[in-house]
């Protein structure tokens, strides 16, 4: 049996694990063939797992990866949880870049570390709307530095429109960004609405989900160099280039841009399909 450790319940998405709109529960579900079964904090634990997928590596996973030594375990973290934990026998670690994969090896040399492409979640599609915005930023919480809001307010064009989807800052928003705050199941529409996606994420913010979620939903993201991600260079700028790159295609390149150049290279490359063909070859070789 497959078991997920996914830990928090989200209470905001009422689905089942059929329809859940989270891109996890999506991979895990395709992964296990739909028999798979998902363990929230606070819930009992199923006996008889064979195979365990640990999300997020949280310190409370601990007892029950301990219980299952015989198990085939799959670890995913980044961040601050980036490194594995001594004592625990990870047959597979999935990580968000090949610098973060040296990182690993570099302490732990004879674990298997793979890097991972995360897919977007499949109500994650191009949509027949109007575009209404230049960019698209996604910060669900302004204050999170991660997201260097401040960076994106101090050096956004005055002539771009831009959509942030998150919660209001405390600080001062500039008067071409409008802010909505939804849930996962409207981004894909507003998303749609962008003429671009912009990623100008930390280090610490590894292989930000929007990307694809902007990939699937036919949108271009512009991606700033410091966010590392494994979804090629032909998306990624540095600081001092990406604004310019941004105008650049809205002037050039938006009216001579080939149909569904971008979800047609998502859906050959990063798919939820192509994604659990991927981890079903990490898994069975």
């Amino acid at each position: 049996m497959w078991l997920m450790l996914r830990g928090e319940l989200d209470k905001n998405n009422k689905y089942n694990c059929y329809y859940d709109l989270d891109m996890w529960i999506q991979l895990f579900m395709g992964l296990s063939d739909g028999e798979g079964r998902v363990w929230y904090k606070g819930k009992k634990v199923p006996k008889g797992a064979t195979h365990i997928f640990a999300r997020g590596a949280f310190d409370y996973y601990l007892p029950i990866l301990k219980r299952y030594k015989n198990a085939y375990i799959i670890r995913y973290a980044a961040g601050k949880r980036l490194m594995p934990e001594k004592g625990i026998k990870y047959d597979l670690i999935l990580v968000d870049s090949e610098k973060q994969k040296k990182k690993v090896l570099k302490k732990f040399p004879k674990l298997n570390v793979q890097v991972f492409f995360k897919p977007a979640a499949n109500h994650f599609k191009p949509m027949d709307v109007k575009k209404k915005y230049d960019v698209g930023f996604v910060a669900a919480i302004p204050e999170d530095k991660r997201k260097r809001v401040k960076f994106i307010y101090k050096t956004i064009p005055k002539d771009l429109k831009m959509l942030q989807l998150g919660q209001k800052p405390k600080f001062k928003v500039p008067k071409n960004v409008t802010i909505k705050h939804v849930k996962s199941d409207k981004m894909p529409k507003l998303i749609s609405q962008c003429r671009t996606i912009i990623c100008p994420y930390t280090e610490d913010d590894s292989g930000p989900r929007i990307i694809t979620e902007a990939m699937a939903c036919d949108v271009r993201p512009f991606v700033l160099n410091s966010t590392p991600h494994c979804y090629g260079h032909h998306f990624t700028f540095n600081k001092s280039e990406i604004w310019d790159a941004i105008t650049k295609f809205m002037v050039i390149e938006w009216n001579h841009r080939r149909d569904r150049e971008i979800v047609n290279h998502y859906n050959e490359h990063f798919s939820m399909e192509k994604a659990v063909a991927h981890l079903r070859r990490l898994v069975y070789g």
